[in-house]
């Protein structure tokens, strides 16, 4: 590994996945390397990659030999500034972002990641783009993103790795290499909702009623859209263990989860524009009176989030 592909992080590269990272190339395990760091905080036990302090941020560019800006373009603030406005980096719950339930060191959800990029990468790592909500695929090899080892079923959490794994491809739980799975391809309409909210969100405007608005609107009242009530998922196989049809907040659930949400909302778009001429350009009108209902709520407490967690994963048997 040459000094340059350690000493910042990869295009669009996580804070959590270049520091993993390090620590194995360094013969360490993160926890470690962190530690080293930042000596007084532990920064495995929350989700680091929403964000740094500045003079965090400085301890680990005088560390890197890099500069602030570096490590501050790793995390996911500037998305969360895009997507819902500086105000929602302070909740527990950001809207289009995943959430990971930060419990301790242990998580209630996998870091989703694309298993044939890590595949053609020179040293496998995680993208800041596989942590948005509306992100289910990779737009390189049109498969879908998973969030559990395809082997043991553990989540994938690329911090928990030991020292003796060669790279973070490596399954933390059974050290299989995730390298070697081919995910199914991703539902076509899941996959064109998520480029037009790639769209919005790098132009930082999108369409609405026939007008133009901010991206941070056109994201805000997307969202309020998809509630569970309003984009009801059934599933037709049910010996599918990925997709089990739940109350979750979008944010909060799998990539395979989120994806049956995002086909089910295309499909009521495409039920209404047959039924009814919209009227006006933008989207259907029955849309746009579910919009005026308002948003779906959003917890604001750290616990009330876990709680509905710890509900259905008690629910499901998974904890």
């Amino acid at each position: 590994m040459s000094n340059a592909s350690w000493q910042q992080p990869y295009k669009d590269e996580l804070l959590s996945s270049w520091l993993a990272r390090v620590a194995l190339h360094s013969g360490c395990d993160p926890l470690t390397l962190t530690g080293a760091i930042w000596p007084k905080w532990r920064m495995w036990t929350i989700d680091a990659d929403r964000g740094l302090t500045a003079s965090r941020a400085m301890h680990a560019a005088a560390w890197f030999g890099c500069e602030p800006d570096a490590v501050h373009a790793a995390t996911l603030g500037g998305l969360v500034d895009r997507l819902a406005g500086v105000s929602a980096r302070s909740r527990p719950v950001v809207p289009w972002i995943t959430a990971l339930g930060n419990r301790n060191r242990q998580r209630y959800a996998g870091l989703p990641c694309c298993p044939q990029c890590l595949a053609s990468d020179p040293e496998p790592f995680f993208r800041r783009a596989w942590r948005l909500a509306f992100v289910v695929g990779c737009e390189v090899h049109g498969t879908r993103l998973i969030d559990r080892c395809p082997y043991c079923h553990a989540l994938i959490a690329p911090h928990l790795c030991i020292s003796k794994l060669p790279n973070l491809a490596r399954c933390s739980a059974c050290g299989r290499d995730m390298r070697r799975y081919v995910p199914p391809l991703a539902e076509v309409d899941a996959m064109a909702f998520q480029r037009r909210a790639m769209e919005v969100l790098s132009v930082g405007e999108g369409l609405w009623d026939g007008g133009a608005v901010s991206g941070v609107d056109w994201f805000r009242r997307m969202r309020g859209m998809l509630a569970p009530s309003r984009c009801i998922v059934v599933r037709a196989d049910f010996q599918e263990p990925a997709l089990r049809p739940n109350n979750l907040l979008l944010e909060m659930q799998s990539p395979r989860e989120r994806e049956a949400r995002l086909c089910s909302f295309i499909t009521i778009l495409r039920v209404d524009a047959a039924s009814k001429s919209a009227g006006a350009a933008g989207l259907p009108g029955a849309v746009r009176a579910s919009r005026k209902a308002g948003e779906s709520p959003i917890p604001v407490s750290k616990e009330l989030v876990q709680a509905d967690w710890e509900r259905w994963l008690r629910r499901n048997r998974r904890w």
